[in-house]
């Protein structure tokens, strides 16, 4: 059986041939006889050498899956070492970017408190100036002592 090197393995994959070149191989060829239409039956001499050719290409396949096999699991080995390798540090880069996170939300919050604070403050202070420097508001000045003796 041939064997192909893959480029990303370290071990040679063999090439297998196909279903019908295997089922083929079991059986000796039998020459069709013209005018018969009866096969001639294999000798035991034929059917012997029949099933040791089943035999070793059943040995041939149960030898390729156990291959298969150690190759699933050296692959699930390097993929848990990957894992466990990259996950490490990217786990910790996770949690303090998520702590970092919920700061500047909890400090974006707060910015707005102080922004909205301000800003009532701010419009306070204009209708201070309004009230004292503009006449029109005068007009509410007798109102206005009216209810702080009310109160």
């Amino acid at each position: 059986m041939a064997e192909v090197r893959n480029r990303n393995r370290s071990h040679a994959v063999p090439v297998r041939p196909t279903d019908d070149a295997q089922r083929k191989a079991l059986l000796p060829p039998v020459a069709p006889r013209r005018g018969d239409p009866v096969q001639p039956t294999p000798s035991r001499e034929d059917a012997a050498a029949s099933l040791l050719r089943a035999h070793a290409l059943l040995s041939d396949q149960v030898s390729h899956a156990n291959e298969i096999r150690t190759n699933i699991a050296d692959d699930g080995k390097s993929l848990r070492k990957t894992k466990d390798d990259g996950f490490g540090t990217l786990g910790d880069a996770i949690g303090s970017a998520g702590s970092a996170f919920r700061r500047l939300r909890m400090q974006q919050e707060w910015d707005d408190v102080v922004l909205k604070c301000s800003l009532a403050f701010y419009m306070c202070c204009v209708i201070y100036v309004l009230w004292t420097r503009v006449p029109i508001f005068m007009v509410f000045r007798p109102v206005v002592a009216m209810i702080e003796r009310i109160l």
